[in-house]
């Protein structure tokens, strides 16, 4: 019997060394008797996804992803059989002599053993180039998951990293993740190679699509087409939806204006080709104005900008691309301004913007007024009206609609709250133009013809609240209307 064991046991401990050589495996202990005998089991770590290799003048640098081996073995191809270049790899990229290429392959190995072999799969020839960084949708619920993909080349390592603390890491050149949106989130594609590094930006606001409400129906400008055009012809514009601007101009020229999401506004053709592209510093979140100015016969296009920071700017730019000025001061003071989110409106040639806080802010539209201003300005070409009074925590997001007729700018807050309040005079004196705010009426009946617009956007940004150079008076509010729950939607 004792023999039978001692030759039952010698079998099994050639067959364990043979599996041992072949795999590299891990062993179970298996209890036959008084015996122990160690079996192989399947434990390998994984292999790496890719082996990226670029050529210089005399070397091959070689990387591939850590995968899960604490050390690495390369092998290169030499008359027609793989021959080891190292098997103590301790890092995850190599560089090796051009007699040694160009065909290499690599295996990630731990204490259970060595994983697969993967050969060269990507091939790094030139700077990183990002051709695509998407995002499944750019307004979206809080929680809501959005889908964000990618498509770059000439990359080794890829990662998006977001203001809001999302990490992912990749090492595949084209492909897809998905994340979770509850704050305004600003994602990073940073893309390296062996010598350069490559970033790009998004962002993806929460939203909720109101119905409008104003006193009367306007012709809508915006022409659903546009998107699918820009979408189809430029594969790397980040559009607002909202925010797009298409509308033909007194010589019958098309206008289409794209703001995007990387904080760019572009002009388009009305085959999807790109005209001009004009870099900003933040979001424009609502569509653009357009001012045709007679005597100068020219066209301007007014916008607000949105910045991550909570600071904001009102800009200007001349259709074809030039001449763009922003004003990024309050009136005769070095404060910035803050985010303008909600886009401005022009009243018998008189521009009004607001911040999210409810600060009124007048412009002039006459070319010869420098908006370049460095915080110190003319009061007759930029001033600072009032603040309309909103309760805690609401803000405004949305343009307001000018009501001629009743003399009114009609807003919708963040909050539901509607409200309609005087346009301000346009006599020089400012102490002409404001009153303390009325108290909120009670509910108004609900008008059937009304209707508002508005984007919820969370506002959880660092916003520059020192009024240092403003009164403590209020806006006059006319009327005011909370929404139900119904009419919100």
């Amino acid at each position: 019997m004792a023999k039978q064991w001692i030759c039952t046991f010698f079998v099994l401990f050639l067959s364990v060394s043979a599996h041992a050589e072949i795999f590299e495996q891990a062993y179970a202990p298996i209890g036959v008797g008084d015996i122990t005998v160690m079996i192989p089991i399947d434990r390998q770590p994984a292999a790496p996804i890719t082996l990226s290799m670029m050529q210089t003048e005399s070397n091959y640098l070689l990387a591939w992803d850590p995968s899960s081996g604490q050390r690495f073995k390369l092998e290169h191809w030499v008359d027609g059989e793989w021959v080891l270049l190292s098997d103590n790899i301790l890092t995850h990229q190599y560089q090796t002599s051009q007699n040694n290429g160009p065909q290499f392959r690599v295996s990630a190995c731990d204490q259970y053993g060595c994983s697969d072999w993967q050969t060269v799969n990507n091939t790094v020839d030139g700077d990183v180039m990002i051709s695509r960084f998407s995002s499944s949708y750019h307004a979206v619920e809080r929680g809501q998951r959005i889908s964000l993909a990618w498509n770059v080349s000439s990359a080794t390592e890829l990662k998006i990293t977001s203001n809001q603390g999302h990490r992912f890491k990749s090492y595949l050149n084209k492909g897809q993740q998905n994340f979770y949106i509850n704050q305004i989130t600003e994602f990073t594609l940073t893309a390296t190679g062996f010598e350069n590094t490559y970033q790009q930006t998004l962002t993806v606001s929460p939203a909720a699509v109101m119905p409008d409400f104003q006193a009367q129906a306007q012709p809508d400008t915006y022409t659903q087409p546009l998107l699918a055009l820009v979408l189809n012809n430029n594969e790397t514009m980040l559009p607002i939806e909202r925010a797009l601007l298409s509308m033909t101009l007194t010589d019958g020229d098309n206008l289409h204006i794209v703001p995007q999401h990387d904080n760019k506004l572009s002009r388009v053709s009305d085959s999807g080709e790109l005209i001009w592209t004009q870099a900003l510093n933040g979001m424009v979140a609502n569509q653009p104005i357009l001012q045709l100015t007679d005597a100068h016969q020219t066209e301007y296009l007014y916008f607000g900008v949105a910045s991550l920071d909570g600071s904001g700017e009102i800009c200007r730019i001349h259709i074809d691309g030039t001449d763009m000025q922003c004003l990024t001061k309050e009136p005769d003071s070095p404060n910035a301004l803050n985010s303008m989110v909600a886009g401005p409106v022009i009243v018998n040639g008189r521009l009004f913007s607001f911040d999210i806080q409810g600060h009124l802010y007048e412009v002039s539209t006459d070319l010869n007024v420098n908006w370049n201003n460095s915080g110190q300005s003319d009061i007759n070409g930029y001033r600072y009206h009032a603040k309309v009074p909103l309760t805690e925590g609401d803000t405004i997001l949305t343009p307001p609609v000018a009501d001629k007729v009743k003399n009114s700018l009609i807003l919708r807050t963040q909050l539901d709250n509607v409200m309609a309040i005087e346009i301000p005079s346009s006599q020089s004196s400012i102490s002409n133009l404001l009153q303390k705010a009325t108290a909120f009426f009670s509910l108004m009946s609900t008008n059937e013809t009304d209707k508002a617009s508005a984007t919820n956007i969370n506002t959880n940004t660092n916003i520059n609240t020192n009024t240092s150079n403003k009164t403590n008076n209020t806006l006059a509010i006319k009327w005011t209307k909370a929404l139900a729950q119904d009419e919100a939607r």
